[in-house]
């Protein structure tokens, strides 16, 4: 059965919610996802960078053996920061250039990933780590797994979605 926009009477899509010629029902439809996990995204790097090892109260050469990872940690932290805040800006002001500006991202982002998780898989921990650090060091151990998986999931399936989807084309114009 065909379903037609009552606002543009342009055929809706079986099983759509709204129509991807006027967006009458919903402004954003599935890429609601994608602005939610943009909004929420700076504050989520915000307590990965708060909860780094370097920063706690423990003295630094507790850390050694892992202190390039956590530095390099922070340092890719911050800049996915200033990267998710510019990409908030492409979205929300509908700039053409937001596909492939997210794509780019996602694909640094598995890729710094992947690079954590081998320089964490290869690291030598001296045998007496303070204890409060190698919390936070396991605690870091899982929090890289979890991008790395979370990373290549998002990665693979909303660079194919930006690749392919009209609404993407229809959306982001100016």
């Amino acid at each position: 059965m065909t379903t037609l926009c009552p606002s543009c009477g342009k055929e809706i899509e079986e099983g759509g919610l709204d129509c991807m010629y006027c967006n009458s029902k919903s402004p954003l439809g599935w890429l609601f996802a994608v602005a939610l996990v943009l909004v929420a995204g700076p504050f989520l790097l915000l307590v990965s960078i708060c909860s780094n090892p370097l920063f706690m109260q423990e003295p630094y050469y507790c850390l050694t053996g892992s202190d390039n990872i956590l530095l390099f940690k922070l340092i890719t932290d911050l800049a996915f920061l200033v990267g998710i805040v510019y990409l908030n800006i492409l979205f929300f002001r509908r700039k053409k250039t937001f596909p492939m500006r997210l794509i780019v991202f996602l694909i640094l982002v598995f890729l710094t990933s992947l690079y954590e998780y081998h320089e964490w898989s290869n690291s030598v921990f001296p045998n007496e780590v303070c204890e409060g650090v190698l919390v936070h060091l396991m605690k870091l151990r899982q929090e890289i797994i979890l991008r790395l998986m979370s990373s290549s999931i998002a990665g693979i399936s909303w660079i194919w979605i930006f690749l392919r989807s009209q609404r993407v084309e229809k959306r982001f114009v100016k």
